[in-house]
């Protein structure tokens, strides 16, 4: 199963499959924004992530597109030497994954903090392989 159908091995493939995590990486100091609008995957996301390493107040949680991008202008005032990763669900009301991803990427000079993105969908073959290039992870279901 994938991680949009809440399978919490691929939240762990994902973080692991982030160019970041080829680095040495003190997961205490990465910042994770998680946009996914099933309540249920949000609630078993956000303890799998802290079972990572990764510090509760550093998970921050968005239901839409447009709650991530909000997350990432507030989180543009921390360290710059921080990671930031973007998990983002493609299929969400008001601003799904996708067009989320190609605002970020539409900002990323003007970034301070430059998120990698990594996207995860139930529905891979659905024409998702069409936005490869917005996503620096993409997980199947």
């Amino acid at each position: 199963q994938g991680f949009g159908s809440g399978s919490f091995g691929s939240v762990v493939e994902a973080v692991e499959a982030a160019p970041i995590c080829q680095m040495q990486l003190d997961v205490q100091n990465l910042d994770v924004i998680y946009a996914e609008d099933e309540c249920i995957f949000r609630e078993l996301a956000v303890p799998g992530l802290m079972r990572l390493g990764i510090p509760e107040g550093n998970i921050h949680v968005a239901m839409d597109g447009r709650e991530a991008l909000d997350h990432l202008m507030n989180l543009q005032s921390r360290d710059a030497s921080k990671p930031l990763v973007m998990m983002l669900d493609v299929r969400m009301p008001v601003m799904d994954g996708c067009e989320c991803a190609k605002q970020v990427r539409d900002q990323m000079d003007s970034l301070r903090r430059k998120p990698y993105l990594a996207c995860f969908s139930a529905g891979f073959g659905d024409g998702l392989h069409d936005h490869d290039d917005l996503f620096d992870v993409s997980l199947p279901q």
